[in-house]
């Protein structure tokens, strides 16, 4: 079927793990979804669970849990286009995009044929990376979307803008493929290089690699950690939920959910939840000093481990900083600020969620010695020599902010 004809679909089935769950449907001012009657298993959404068997939205045409599994940025404007319809039909969206998501939920059309193998070859030095993005949407011109960044006159997050798209490779398996947008370059060493330092801060992160194309354009290679190798070289999907899919809020909202309710919601769900706060401490930490102006919502994720069925935070994604690229603000309000964050900040903050202050300050300290590793290597940005300097300052400014502080004594009056 033709992707532009997807918005005179009605009705899909939602799978999970391959498994049909129960079906979408169009309503004349919103959509719902029905379990199909035989379904006895989980949820699709921890906001979803199947004790109840319809839910329906109106005002949108979707839930806020399959909104979340569109996909973001460029490769939304570019689906819009290809789909002919405008940015509010999510239900035909998600119809065209949503046969490859993040997590193991999914649509498909009754009685469509499975979607084309886009498996690429082991060596990408082979093939055009940007002729993978235009077939990873199915649409037609790879110009004129790279031309068309976001909604006119607004000025998308760094992190949106990158041009990011699933892939499947011969022998690696299921990846992410990152390229730099043009308005900002090096965005890929960027990412590269804070994935780095970000396991060296004790962050755990996903696989990736630097790789090039057969005309020497740069990508980001980072493998998908929502996939399982099963037996027989099957590939099985993990249940994985951003944070606006635990709050059950959409998209747009990501910037506008606060760290205590977010915190709030990872708590509900995980396994240890204070073993995961810290860790997302650590995470805020980390991104609060290199200047990752981006850590929203939708960048924190939680994931059901297939061996032992625990829930836990997923690896960390989409690092960079933001500050040479004139964003030096968190996403999130933390303690009622989005700059000038303290260790003290991040004791009372961990103190509400039960969390020792030995704990954190021990966390923070080794955040701050991982910098000894990573901060020499910053050259290896690329970056003019100014916005190096600039980000070389800022980080040096908040690790003071971050360090233990010795009090003084007041001098005696004697």
């Amino acid at each position: 079927m033709d992707i532009d004809r997807l918005k005179g679909i009605e009705r899909a089935l939602v799978v999970k793990n391959g498994v049909n769950v129960g079906t979408l449907e169009r309503t004349t001012h919103g959509a719902v979804f029905r379990y199909d009657p035989k379904w006895s298993g989980d949820g699709i959404a921890y906001s979803m669970p199947p004790t109840r068997r319809e839910y329906a939205v109106q005002g949108e045409n979707l839930h806020p849990f399959f909104a979340n599994l569109l996909p973001e940025g460029r490769r939304l404007t570019a689906l819009v286009k290809a789909v002919k319809t405008s940015a509010d039909d999510l239900f035909s969206l998600f119809i065209a995009a949503g046969s490859d998501t993040i997590g193991d939920v999914s649509v498909q059309i009754e009685g469509a044929p499975k979607p084309r193998d886009l498996s690429v070859p082991h060596d990408l030095s082979q093939v055009n990376f940007m002729e993978l993005f235009e077939r990873s949407i199915s649409a037609s011109t790879v110009e004129e979307r790279a031309r068309d960044v976001s909604t006119s006159g607004v000025q998308p997050k760094v992190s949106a803008a990158m041009i990011s798209f699933p892939v499947s490779l011969w022998k690696r398996g299921p990846s992410l493929l990152k390229l730099d947008p043009p308005e900002y370059p090096g965005l890929v060493k960027n990412e590269h290089f804070f994935l780095t330092a970000a396991k060296l801060s004790g962050l755990n992160t996903p696989d990736h690699a630097i790789v090039h194309d057969r005309d020497g354009k740069e990508g980001l290679l980072v493998k998908r950690f929502d996939r399982i190798l099963k037996r027989g070289a099957s590939i099985g999907s993990i249940h994985q939920e951003d944070g606006c899919q635990l709050l059950d809020r959409y998209p747009s909202e990501k910037y506008r959910i606060s760290t205590s309710t977010l915190v709030e919601a990872l708590c509900n769900v995980v396994s240890a939840p204070i073993i995961e706060t810290l860790l997302f401490l650590r995470l805020l930490a980390f991104s609060y000093l290199i200047g990752n102006g981006d850590l929203h919502a939708k960048n924190v994720s939680v994931a059901t481990d297939p061996t032992t069925g625990r829930i836990r935070l997923t690896p960390a994604y989409d690092l960079v900083s933001t500050i040479p690229y004139g964003d030096t603000k968190m996403a999130l309000e933390f303690e009622g600020r989005t700059d000038n964050i303290s260790r003290s900040d991040f004791i009372a903050f961990a103190g509400r969620f039960d969390l020792r202050a030995p704990a954190v300050e021990a966390m923070l300290d080794e955040v701050l010695a991982a910098t000894t590793e990573w901060r020499p290597r910053l050259k290896e940005l690329a970056l003019p020599s100014k916005r190096l300097q600039q980000l070389s300052q800022s980080i040096d400014k908040r690790t003071g902010d971050l360090m233990y502080k010795r009090k003084t004594t007041a001098p005696s009056r004697e």
